[in-house]
């Protein structure tokens, strides 16, 4: 698992959320992003399931020791008491380096799947060189490319796609080679 160094900064969005298991109630729900010893928190928006925060972008230093984003979904209650509607954990080595990710994670509470939510995040590099911004854009591109080419269609099955991106590669650097002696 990579580990983040102190050169790391981490841009946040919540975005939305869809709360499923209050179907028949709705209330007033915010979120509550943690990560180390910083917090974020959306606003609060009034008698809805499916809240459409757009929060602002927040950016926060990472330090080593961080492995984990924590996102805890709440109801407000009444006066000013808070209840708790579920939370997930993002792993922070799964986000991709200078590549803004936008996707769902699931709401669990009690081990059980309540709703879903959708955050934005970003890490970057402090103080990165041209060569590492380009050896990391190399690999984003690369692994942009694998995922184009190995999109199944009905008769064929990625792995049948990534052995044929692999023999193509495999022909292009022969060529090369051959070209260069």
């Amino acid at each position: 698992i990579e580990t983040f160094d102190n050169n790391y900064k981490l841009e946040i969005q919540i975005l939305q959320a869809k709360i499923t298991s209050l179907e028949s109630q709705e209330c007033d729900p915010f979120a509550v992003c943690s990560i180390g010893k910083n917090r974020y928190q959306t606003n609060i928006l009034r008698k809805t399931n499916t809240p459409q925060w757009e929060g602002k972008l927040v950016v926060f230093e990472i330090e080593s020791a961080t492995k984990e984003i924590q996102i805890e979904v709440y109801k407000r209650g009444i006066v000013g008491t808070k209840s708790l509607i579920g939370t997930t954990t993002i792993i922070l080595s799964r986000l991709g380096n200078n590549i803004a990710t936008t996707q769902w994670y699931d709401i669990i509470q009690n081990g059980e799947k309540v709703g879903s939510i959708q955050c934005m995040f970003k890490r970057q590099k402090v103080n990165v060189s041209e060569e590492e911004e380009d050896k990391e854009k190399g690999w984003v591109d690369l692994l942009s490319q694998i995922n184009d080419i190995i999109q199944p269609t009905s008769d064929e099955s990625k792995s049948e796609k990534v052995f044929e991106y692999y023999e193509m590669k495999k022909e292009e650097n022969k060529k090369e080679n051959e070209e260069n002696e």
